[in-house]
């Protein structure tokens, strides 16, 4: 166990102090602010509320009240290779405590970026059910477009057919000429209605532009922040590996000493 505490990196005295089932020993002060630190940043989730050891992560369901004794030998007692061990110890210490502070900064923007993942997945989501509305609309106005070509070209037909009748004879004149407005009527009608269905048709392609550019940038910042979670999550294991070889080491120094 080190005599130094791991939060605020200063000697333990002689006093109460704070350990936890893990084996770890805190200042009182300083492991009942780290206690409120982490009951102000649950925001109500019970997984959060209960605090981990600041060193090894471990989940504290209960830590004790110990008076804590150091005994000091001096530098006769040791010898010159336990002092050395010693200053090892101390380095290695350090260094652990550094990478567990680290580690603990890196944590909460590991669960943002998490967090800002799942809700581009799900927003990609909403997008691709929009676009798939968006498509079936399309077809209908396509059929819808596919039929007024076709009534527009019989309409061409008979009106063709009507001309070459007129030219044939004049005693049927004057039907044919009301055939002929009434023809005429219905390739107005036909071709407005082919005018507003192109309007709509064209509107909606807008509509699926604009929804194909939001899922391409949805797309773009999606790979930004996977890179940044891989990025993160890498850079967190390495601390680990460090931090597991500087505990093992650490171990090898004092059971050698």
């Amino acid at each position: 166990m080190t005599d130094k505490c791991s939060i605020c990196l200063e000697d333990l005295h002689s006093d109460i102090g704070v350990a936890t089932p893990c084996g770890h020993c805190f200042h009182r002060s300083c492991f009942d602010s780290f206690k409120t630190d982490c009951a102000s940043r649950s925001d109500g989730d019970r997984d959060k509320v209960m605090p981990r050891c600041p060193v090894c992560k471990r989940k504290m369901k209960k830590f004790y009240n110990v008076f804590l004794t150091f005994q000091q030998r001096g530098d006769d007692a040791c010898g010159a290779g336990c002092a050395d061990a010693m200053k090892a110890v101390a380095t290695l210490t350090g260094e652990n405590i550094r990478l567990n502070r680290r580690l603990r900064e890196i944590l909460p923007l590991y669960d943002e970026l998490e967090t800002k993942v799942s809700q581009t997945k799900r927003e990609k989501k909403e997008l691709m059910k929009q676009m798939k509305e968006l498509d079936e609309t399309n077809s209908v106005l396509l059929s819808e477009w596919n039929d007024a070509e076709v009534q527009l070209e019989l309409v061409k037909a008979k009106k063709k057919q009507i001309e070459r009748r007129l030219k044939e004879t004049n005693e049927e004149n004057q039907d044919l000429h009301c055939i002929w407005n009434e023809l005429d009527s219905q390739l107005y009608r036909a071709k407005s209605k082919k005018k507003e269905a192109k309007m709509a048709l064209k509107r909606k392609a807008d509509e699926l532009d604009g929804t194909n550019e939001q899922i391409a940038r949805v797309t773009r910042e999606k790979k930004k922040l996977k890179m940044k979670l891989d990025k993160y999550a890498l850079q967190a294991e390495q601390w680990r590996n460090e931090t597991s070889k500087l505990r093992k080491q650490l171990k090898k120094l004092k059971n050698k000493h």
